[in-house]
């Protein structure tokens, strides 16, 4: 292999290493909240509704801001967006657990989602653009799931740590990984920045982003996939310490066992679309994830609901690795970052942000049955939606 071609290697797996890092990290300060919110709901005497917004305050910037990602990659190079804003997330979840009442740990929520919000848009566009096709649903897959490692042990360590510590100073922990992995961001990343893409105008971007029915489609799908997995994370623990009467670490422990399925099944869902097509793994595995929130709804015994999270796990938290990889696929390169910004900023700010909000109100109204009975049907449509996609090939 010539020189020049093993150092672009090199700095390829770099750049994946750290990002994949960056992402586990990422996925930690989502996973452990949940958690968390029975012990904060009990020193702060909320109700469902209230933690939905709570959620919903950090989820809402992360996903609405993600919009200006693609403007800010124009001026900024990407390692610095990203580097700093980890930095900024680690920063604002050790002033989380400084909070005296609930406005003021809101707000703090509010602001961390500043830091996340240029995240995903970023490396999405960072990854699609030093992988082809023929390798991006793999890649793609990889990315979740290395995030999903964060997701997987982020709630156990938190289970336990909340009864030692409390959650203030669990919080606070769980602030220094975000810290350090900005800066190895910052000092690692080699990054030059495209004339191509820099030559286009941030708004003409956009609007050529959304020219492709495809696209479009895309968006829709991943907006009523973010819901779902949204509104069945920030509750389950809650469901299974309230209504299936689990001890709050055994809550958990199976929060975290959903995630551990996410871990092999976007690796494994991210080759299959490889193989045999983006829009037909994406349509098993949304039809396969209705059910096994179906079954969640009605389930009892420990040992079904342990299979059941598993089974979700796999399918439900592997979609979104196949529509990424999809929209990698039919978006053209130089209008990735704004096609990935639209893609999650929509996307995450109308299902990801605001299905904590109003699912806690339709708990507190009608039960987790109905809500979760909700959620599959969700699912279901996500997956009949996706089939009218046509393949791209980029």
């Amino acid at each position: 292999m010539p020189l020049g071609e093993e150092i672009t290697k090199r700095q390829h797996l770099v750049v994946l290493a750290l990002v994949l890092l960056a992402h586990a990290v990422e996925h930690t300060y989502g996973a452990i909240m949940p958690v968390l919110f029975p012990s904060i709901m009990e020193e702060f005497n909320l109700n469902y509704a209230q933690i939905g917004l709570l959620a919903s305050s950090y989820l809402f910037t992360l996903s609405f801001l993600q919009l200006f990602a693609g403007f800010l990659s124009k001026r900024f190079l990407r390692k610095v967006l990203i580097g700093i804003g980890m930095i900024w997330v680690g920063l604002t979840t050790f002033a989380s657990g400084l909070a005296r009442g609930f406005q003021e740990l809101v707000s703090a929520r509010t602001m961390s989602g500043v830091g996340s919000s240029v995240y995903h848009p970023l490396s999405g566009s960072f990854l699609t653009d030093q992988f082809g096709r023929s390798s991006r649903g793999r890649i793609m897959g990889l990315h979740l799931a290395v995030g999903n490692i964060g997701s997987t042990i982020a709630p156990i360590l938190a289970g336990f740590t909340v009864l030692i510590v409390g959650w203030r100073s669990t919080l606070q922990v769980f602030a220094a990984p975000g810290i350090a992995a900005g800066l190895l961001f910052l000092l690692f990343v080699r990054e030059k920045r495209s004339s191509t893409v820099a030559g286009l105008s941030s708004r003409r971007s956009l609007v050529a982003a959304l020219r492709r029915r495809e696209t479009l489609m895309l968006i829709v799908v991943e907006t009523l996939l973010s819901f779902r997995s949204s509104g069945v994370a920030a509750f389950l623990p809650g469901y299974l310490k309230s209504t299936v009467g689990f001890p709050v670490a055994i809550a958990a422990t199976f929060f975290s066992v959903m995630y551990a399925g996410s871990i092999p099944g976007p690796i494994a869902l991210g080759y299959l679309s490889d193989r045999i097509g983006r829009r037909r793994v994406a349509f098993f595995a949304n039809t396969l994830s209705a059910f096994a929130v179906w079954l969640l709804a009605i389930a009892r015994l420990s040992e079904v609901i342990l299979v059941d999270l598993i089974i979700l796990g796999i399918v439900a938290y592997s979609a979104p690795a196949i529509i990424q990889a999809f929209l990698g696929d039919v978006v053209d390169p130089p209008l990735r970052d704004s096609a990935f910004s639209l893609f999650f900023a929509i996307s995450m700010t109308l299902g990801y942000s605001l299905a904590p909000a109003v699912l806690g109100i339709v708990i507190d109204k009608l039960g987790f049955q109905y809500t979760y009975g909700l959620l599959g049907a969700i699912s279901l449509l996500a997956g009949l939606l996706v089939l009218p996609v046509k393949e791209g090939a980029n």
